[in-house]
């Protein structure tokens, strides 16, 4: 898959909405739970949990490597 066409973003799971940072997304609501996503054509093709319960689950450059080997 080309990388032009995933657009990498973080999506806040209690808000429903989508983020170009982390930082934004954790101060969408005040008990964040995030995801990074990889969208194509607005639809999800991966996902992999970086922050909830007020702690980091997963550095962001992990969590792509996670995606990336899970879409292949």
């Amino acid at each position: 898959m080309k990388e032009k066409e995933i657009k990498k973003m973080f999506f806040e799971e209690r808000t429903k909405t989508y983020h170009h940072t982390l930082c934004e997304a954790k101060k969408a609501h005040r008990f964040s739970y995030v995801w990074r996503v990889w969208l194509k054509d607005k639809t999800i093709i991966g996902k992999e949990t970086v922050y909830a319960y007020g702690s980091s689950c997963c550095p962001v450059k992990m969590a792509d490597e996670y995606i990336a080997e899970k879409i292949k």
